[in-house]
């Protein structure tokens, strides 16, 4: 497979505005039109600045539609949309409250242990019982109709961008307690108006599940998830295909063996050095204790030179430690440093995984993005007796189970094994022929081949939509 090269989003705007600007002469030779759903600018990196629609905008007339808050730059035609259905905190509650309701209900379904979610786990106990009792099957079916007919049926402000533009496709990302998208795909399915999604989240079928709303097609990242989605969710599998992951797309470039020398100069990583990195889980974890337990095996076992590079989550929420531990003391450990600015986004993912040999995590999504590159994960899972919260409960979740036999990872469940389990990690790193076999096997989890995610999913809107190229489209309003 050829190495893709990786854009900067100026470069990727710059492309998109060729091709869907309002005042390009080449908009009135495409065919139908898509509207876009950009929620936050987290969703904006993934499918701009990724280049997940590259394709598309090539052959589509593109339109974007925003919330106010979003701050990345967006290609034009765009529209920044206020939702006066989400305006008020006490609209704001009741849309959280049916999210919650949607959650419970769909762990009573799927049999799914509330204690896998650590969203549950943040609820005051008594609203933890009121979902359970309203998750009950007949109680769940009157709050769920109050929901999609009564209280949140549509936006009106949604509502009448989409009768002035009409569009032919709707595409909205699929991510958590997103009500932005949601409001304006059940908006365009009331004006009848196709719909699809993206999928943004690895465990969205899990630990999130579809929740409120049904689209006319989804998109996921494998045929695993693709079971989920089926299975777990009770999804028809006609409305279910398998496209890739669009932000996963620049990892392939990390496979150039050129830039893992540069990345391993920066890091200040020896060239023949075993690397791991040990990214960081949002959840509250007391992942320090285990850091430490890390750097003093490297130091006790001795052998082959070793370095941990240690990226804490970006977005972790607060949680306890056991002791108090200074990173940059320890010996083996390189503290993650924030990406350069100067820099696209994006490319920083790509120095850490060209300059690293495996990943050690407790479950962070960048596990996949590893597996993508050919690299093996240790994962723990063991509870750090300091935190509320159960972190072995994380084995139970559905889209962490389905990764049980595979070959390119290894779980930690009990805290005395994380020594011997991570000397055994490490001495399979030297394996030549590893990489290839994980990358094989990992395509039921995120599903790639030569084309780009972008062509992959223009080949899907074409095939469910009957997108029909040289045909312009006319709309009456």
């Amino acid at each position: 497979m050829a190495a893709v090269v990786p854009r900067s989003p100026e470069w990727i705007c710059m492309q998109l505005n060729w091709t869907v600007g309002s005042q390009s002469a080449a908009i009135s030779q495409k065919t139908q039109s898509v509207l876009v759903v950009v929620p936050s600018d987290h969703v904006a990196e993934i499918l701009i600045g990724a280049g997940a629609l590259e394709h598309l905008g090539g052959q589509l007339e593109l339109r974007f539609v925003a919330a106010p808050e979003v701050s990345f730059s967006l290609p034009e035609p765009c529209v920044r949309l206020a939702l006066p259905s989400l305006a008020t905190a006490i609209r704001r509650r009741l849309d959280l409250y049916f999210w919650y309701h949607a959650l419970f209900r769909y762990f009573r379904a799927s049999g799914t242990d509330l204690r896998a979610s650590f969203k549950v786990s943040t609820l005051r106990p008594t609203m933890r019982v009121v979902h359970r009792i309203a998750s009950l099957p007949g109680i769940a079916a009157v709050i769920s109709a109050i929901d999609s007919y009564l209280v949140f049926r549509q936006d009106a402000a949604a509502t009448r961008l989409l009768r002035q533009h009409r569009p032919t496709l709707v595409l909205a990302p699929g991510s958590a307690l997103d009500s932005y998208s949601h409001m304006i795909l059940r908006s365009a399915a009331r004006l009848g108006i196709p719909t699809a999604m993206v999928v943004t989240h690895w465990d969205y079928f899990s630990k999130k599940g579809l929740l409120r709303v049904m689209p006319d097609r989804i998109y996921v990242w494998g045929e695993d998830m693709r079971q989920l989605a089926i299975q777990c969710n009770g999804i028809d599998p006609g409305i279910v295909r398998v496209a890739g992951v669009p932000q996963f797309q620049r990892y392939l470039a990390a496979l150039d063996p050129r830039r893992r020398d540069v990345a391993r100069t920066a890091f200040g990583i020896p060239p023949n050095a075993r690397a791991v990195l040990f990214a960081g889980t949002s959840a509250p974890y007391d992942e320090l204790a285990v850091l430490k337990r890390l750097d003093q095996a490297v130091h006790t076992q001795g052998g082959v030179e070793t370095r941990i590079i240690y990226r804490p989550h970006p977005r972790a929420w607060p949680r306890r430690a056991a002791e108090n531990i200074d990173v940059r003391a320890l010996a083996s450990v390189v503290l993650d440093a924030a990406a350069d600015q100067t820099r696209a986004p994006g490319e920083h993912f790509l120095d850490l995984m060209a300059a690293v040999d495996g990943i050690v995590s407790p479950f962070s999504t960048m596990i996949l993005e590893g597996a993508l590159c050919g690299k093996p994960s240790l994962c723990v899972s063991f509870d750090d007796d300091v935190n509320d919260w159960s972190f072995s409960a994380a084995n139970s979740a559905e889209h962490i189970r389905l990764l049980e036999g595979r070959n390119w990872l290894d779980v930690c469940r009990r805290s005395g094994e994380l020594e011997a389990m991570f000397a055994a990690f490490l001495s399979k790193l030297g394996d030549a022929s590893l990489a290839g076999r994980i990358r094989e096997e990992m395509k039921r989890t995120i599903h790639y081949d030569a084309d780009h995610y972008g062509a992959r999913l223009l080949k899907l809107l074409r095939e469910d939509f009957r997108f029909t190229p040289g045909i312009e489209r006319r709309v009456s309003l």
